[in-house]
């Protein structure tokens, strides 16, 4: 295969129990297709009829390839996905999303017309019972300055891996995996471990993904052990602006968004029934809690991590409630 007929996309998508989904998610991919597209489906050793589904697409397609391992979560899902990825970038695209007609077209001729080392677009997100929004923080198309695009990253503007194509060159050279320990945040620490190899980001401002939020959402899953990968998150953080040399500037970024991680993770951990004494203790096995210095905060930074020091966890609770009624902006 000459350069011109290479692989651009390679689809990455994890799948588990997704029989209700991945149909209509093949079907979309499959509507915007070009020739140098593949899709790499991993099914993470789901008890429905998931893989037969998508074993009839791969007999039809011969640009969809489907592997199936035990259960392992979608970090190691997406992991094996990159192994046996092709194309020049990769995209990661969740069973039950979808995406905008433009999607292939456009980034396609991104990719061959700037070579970044990562694309990042807008999406749109909501559920079931509620209207789809734009989350539009990209105003315009076009080269971001990486400092800029990393401060607003250490702020958890971007964390998802979707809403981005990455480099496969970049992500084979420097060996940059999920982290398949992790229950929260593996895709944050994996675009943070990125960002470090990263010499160019390209802003598309139109909104190419759907994401939809899940009957079960993850703030029903909140629990004290989610602590210790928001540890690894800060960890990660530090790395990159230490490993980086960026001003003090960025770890005020880091810092902000850390403890305002923290202080809504105690508040789900109270609506999700768990013992102040579960969450003290959880919260004391981190590095964060007492890590984080009061001069690289801002005020309302500062307010919650005093409230978590002093292990007011109920009246974080009350706080985080007041908040969702408007009537706060701690």
């Amino acid at each position: 295969m000459n350069n011109g007929d290479q692989l651009i996309i390679s689809f990455i998508i994890p799948v588990f129990n997704s029989e209700k989904d991945i149909a209509n998610l093949l079907n979309r991919i499959i509507s915007l297709y070009n020739e140098r597209i593949e899709i790499i489906v991993v099914d993470d050793g789901s008890s429905d009829s998931s893989l037969e589904i998508i074993n009839k697409f791969c007999c039809k397609y011969s640009y969809i390839h489907a592997v199936s391992q035990e259960n392992k979560g979608a970090s190691s899902a997406r992991n094996l996905g990159l192994r046996l990825a092709s194309g020049q970038y990769v995209a990661f695209v969740d069973s039950d999303d979808d995406l905008s007609d433009d999607y292939v077209d456009l980034l396609s001729s991104v990719c061959e017309k700037h070579c970044p080392d990562l694309i990042q677009f807008n999406w749109l997100q909501g559920g079931s019972d509620t209207v789809f929004s734009n989350i539009d923080f990209i105003k315009e198309d076009g080269s971001m300055e990486i400092g800029n695009y990393i401060r607003d990253v250490l702020s958890q503007k971007y964390n998802q891996p979707w809403n981005k194509l990455f480099s496969l060159r970049v992500l084979r050279e420097h060996q940059i995996y999920f982290d398949e320990s992790m229950i929260i945040g593996e895709d944050f620490c994996f675009l943070l471990n990125y960002l470090y190899y990263v010499n160019s980001v390209y802003a598309v401002s139109s909104c190419l993904y759907r994401y939809e939020f899940r009957d079960n959402s993850i703030c029903d899953k909140v629990s004290p052990s989610y602590f210790s990968d928001y540890d690894k998150m800060y960890s990660s953080m530090l790395s990159l602006i230490h490993n980086l040399s960026l001003n003090p500037s960025f770890e005020k970024n880091a810092s902000d968004s850390i403890v305002r991680t923290i202080f809504r993770g105690i508040g789900h951990c109270i609506r999700n029934k768990y013992s102040l004494k579960n969450i003290g203790n959880a919260l004391n096995m981190t590095s964060v809690l007492y890590g984080v210095d009061y001069r690289m905060l801002s005020g309302i930074s500062i307010i919650r991590l005093v409230l978590i020091r002093l292990r007011l966890y109920r009246v974080i609770y009350f706080l985080m409630y007041i908040r969702r009624r408007g009537r706060s902006r701690i």
